[in-house]
């Protein structure tokens, strides 16, 4: 009724503007002062203040009513939708009355406006009217009125949800900077107006008398209000470090101990530790937390000294690892290496709750060892540290201790993994290319990190060390390398080679007298053990974890690779050695992991060249002793014909043994034999074994210096195969082996007619295999000596009978 009655005294008076909407009383007013001068701009705005006020008064009562059946209720739920229409047409049109300057607004409009909203004590009404108001008038304004207007902010009623009205009131304030169409003079003047104003600064101010004065706000609200500021000062102050630091210093103090008493704790949600406990809360909290790492590069973020006490209001054990997290993926986002030392410090204080558990005290550190190569980059590391001599201690104790965080069947739930996949990620992004000692430095300190946080963490980050270690070292090779090339310039350079030469000389440092090519030498020496020191503690504690012993030989074996292309023989011979070791004492329960495990060191074996001929002749020793300790006949075949391969290298003319080669062979070979006649091996698998030995045979047949594979012995087994076809087709063709192995077969003879084709470069044609190689192009020498040994394969193959 009372709606009725006001729309009809709007009809009745709406002579002036003629103001179409219900809320006209404000449109009458305008009309009479625009049209006759029946009144004033003074009387309009209290006219218009009065229906607000009654209006107001509506909106909020019909919010109160409830009634008992459903319908009812809908219905006025739907008449409040309305009346809240009208409320805000009614602000619109007092907002465009003529004669409302920022004067007449802030001494006559705002303060019956705001007393009006305070004076109506509704949850939802209050902070909807705050927001109309906020989007009715325009923003200069608002950035005269800011203290005032976040001062009736703090009177309402305690229940209301503020942080909307933050917002809204700082959107309002960034379109004053952000509007379009403006001359660059208008820009600079505006700009001067705001920061003159300092609306962050008032903001703050109110956002703490709220949280200090307002009893019955959550946890989650003073987060949202922190927030929204946030967003504020870093839309108007990208680059403004000293805005975010009050923000998180800001709702530090706002969770202070000193402020929140034993009646707040549950209202906030708190714990006795002063931990925040409201999940909502805790999450909008880490979310604030992540927003300076996405917004600034990481050492300037991790310089906030409020960045740690916002912290300390998160559990370790459980918010603190999802800010943690937050941080990690913020600086993985960034593009900016980790090269300082004390950043890097800082950064695993923050991240610590997912680099190690409260209780952890597995691991000792007392001592670095090392000095600091940057100043003042100490303070943590003084009190950290790794016994260098763990190494001989840990094989006795590792197997009697148990794992901190544990059982060792444990599984690893899948956000725990993600998580410490994050982290390794993380350490490649440790890079200090240009400062060996600095670079030094962070693998030890990551390596003493890494290593205090258990076997459950290990298994995913320690992987990640050891590889960032062997990067580090591949570098230093590398700058060996550019120095050698320096000092001695090769005779012969394509010019690609010598354009980059060129640019070398010109952007690197002028070449090094013999004295500082000594110094220069002494320390990439003593830096590259060290790296391969912190390599081979990676790889030995995480060969001991269990459940990581096949991965760890993997490790092994490529620091193994690694330190041979160094020419550290001595050093490439212990990672072997050890590789072993782990496959003799970790993988004797598992004959499937051995298979793998022995092919992949055979294999990176192969590759090395500059092992001492005693030491080498030992780790053969042990690949073909491991070969015939293999469980299944089929595994024992394919590792013996692999051995093969260690006896005869393409890249060094010293290891080239036809006898041995000849000797693995004929191993594989009767190995072959005896599972053909074995129970346990059934004819399609015996018939693979000899596809298999005969794929071996010929990759040494088409070598023309290698003499351990004759063109009898290669039909002999063609023959043998064919036959086995033949008789076997018809009893076992349907078995899915005996087809694999014949496709196999197949795939050998059509191999094997291709090559034959080589000899008609001889008569002007060419393959296309010849074509591709020319194509790529190359030196004469090498492209000769490609094609005499193509063309000697192909003599051989022409006199197998296929």
């Amino acid at each position: 009724n009372r709606q009725q009655q006001q729309q009809q005294q709007q009809s009745g008076s709406g002579g002036g503007s003629g103001t179409a909407t219900p809320g006209g009383a404000a449109g009458g007013g305008t009309g009479g002062g625009e049209g006759e001068g029946h009144g004033n701009n003074s009387e309009a705005y209290g006219s218009g203040s009065g229906h607000g006020y009654e209006q107001h008064q509506q909106f909020a009562t019909s919010r109160g009513i409830i009634d008992s059946t459903q319908l009812e209720r809908d219905r006025r739920e739907k008449e409040r939708l309305e009346l809240r229409d009208i409320v805000g047409k009614n602000l619109t049109v007092l907002s465009q009355l003529e004669g409302v300057d920022i004067e007449t607004y802030s001494e006559n409009v705002l303060p019956r406006v705001l007393e009006q909203i305070v004076n109506c004590r509704d949850d939802v009404a209050q902070p909807y009217l705050m927001i109309a108001l906020a989007q009715a008038f325009p923003s200069e304004y608002h950035l005269a009125t800011c203290d005032d207007f976040l001062s009736a902010v703090c009177s309402l009623k305690p229940t209301v949800q503020m942080s909307a009205i933050f917002t809204s009131l700082s959107e309002r304030l960034s379109s004053y900077l952000d509007e379009p169409d403006l001359s660059e003079e208008e820009k600079t003047t505006r700009r001067a107006e705001f920061d003159e104003k300092n609306c962050v600064k008032i903001f703050l101010n109110r956002a703490q008398e709220i949280a200090n004065e307002n009893r019955e706000m959550s946890a989650l609200e003073i987060v949202q209000i922190y927030s929204s500021i946030a967003d504020f000062a870093l839309r108007q102050y990208p680059n403004d470090v000293n805005k975010m630091n009050e923000v998180l210093l800001g709702v530090a103090k706002a969770f202070d101990a000193h402020n929140v008493t034993s009646e707040d704790e549950t209202r906030l949600s708190m714990s006795p530790q002063r931990y925040i406990r409201d999940q909502r809360a805790v999450s909008a909290l880490v979310k604030l937390l992540a927003i300076p790492l996405e917004t600034f590069t990481v050492d300037v973020a991790l310089s906030l000294h409020a960045f740690p006490k916002a912290l300390k209001l998160l559990n370790p054990e459980t918010a603190g690892r999802d800010c943690a997290l937050a941080i990690v993926r913020g600086v993985l986002k960034s593009e900016k290496p980790l090269s300082d030392v004390k950043t890097v410090e800082t950064l695993f204080k923050f991240i610590a709750p997912l680099l190690r558990d409260s209780d952890n005290k597995s691991y000792e550190m007392t001592d670095l060892n090392t000095e600091s190569p940057m100043k003042g980059s100490g303070d943590l590391l003084d009190a950290l540290s790794l016994r260098e001599e763990r190494r001989g201690k840990t094989r006795g104790n590792i197997n009697n201790k148990k794992s901190s965080d544990g059982d060792e069947g444990h599984e690893e739930n899948a956000q725990f993994a993600e998580e410490q996949m994050d982290v390794a990620k993380l350490l490649h992004k440790i890079h200090c290319p240009n400062d060996w000692d600095s670079q030094l430095h962070l693998l030890k300190l990551a390596k003493v990190t890494l290593f205090s946080g258990g076997e459950k963490r290990m298994r995913f980050t320690l992987p990640a060390l050891c590889y960032s270690s062997m990067r580090f070292a591949k570098e230093l090779l590398s700058e060996r390398e550019l120095e050698e090339r320096k000092q001695h310039p090769p005779a012969k350079m394509s010019d690609e080679d010598a354009a980059a030469a060129g640019k070398l000389m010109e952007e690197d440092k002028p070449k090094r007298t013999l004295e500082e090519l000594e110094i220069f030498e002494k320390h990439l020496q003593t830096t590259l053990k060290k790296t391969l020191q912190i390599t081979h503690q990676s790889a030995e504690r995480f060969s001991e974890i269990p459940g990581c012993a096949e991965r760890g030989l993997v490790a092994w074996s490529e620091a193994g690779m690694f330190a041979d292309s160094a020419k550290l023989s001595d050093i490439s011979y212990e990672f072997f050695e050890r590789a072993f070791e782990t496959f003799d004492e970790k993988l004797s329960s598992d004959s499937r992991a051995q298979n793998r495990g022995l092919t992949y060191l055979i294999g990176a074996l192969q590759t090395c060249v500059h092992l001492e001929e005693e030491n080498r002749d030992a780790l053969v020793h042990h690949c073909a002793t491991f070969a015939n300790r293999l469980l299944r006949r089929a595994d024992q075949c394919a590792a013996a014909a692999n051995c093969a391969h260690l006896f005869w290298s393409l890249k060094s003319t010293a290891i080239r043994d036809s006898e041995g080669v000849k000797k693995c062979l004929n191993k594989a070979l009767k190995i072959a034999n005896q599972a053909a006649r074995a129970l346990g091996v059934s004819p399609g698998e015996s018939l693979g074994l000899y596809a298999h030995v005969l794929n071996k045979h010929l990759y040494f047949f088409e070598i023309e210096t290698c003499k351990a594979v004759d063109v009898e012995t290669v039909q002999h087994l063609l023959d043998a195969i064919r036959e086995m076809i033949q008789s076997g087709s018809s009893e076992h063709g349907g078995t899915a082996a005996w087809r694999d192995a014949e496709a196999y077969f197949g795939k050998i003879k059509l191999d094997i007619k291709n090559k034959r084709k080589i000899q008609n470069e001889t008569t002007g044609g060419s393959s296309v295999g010849e074509n591709a190689e020319r194509s790529i192009g190359g030196d004469e020498s090498s492209r000769s000596s490609s094609s005499g040994s193509s063309q000697f394969a192909s003599e051989r193959y022409r006199r197998l009978n296929l």
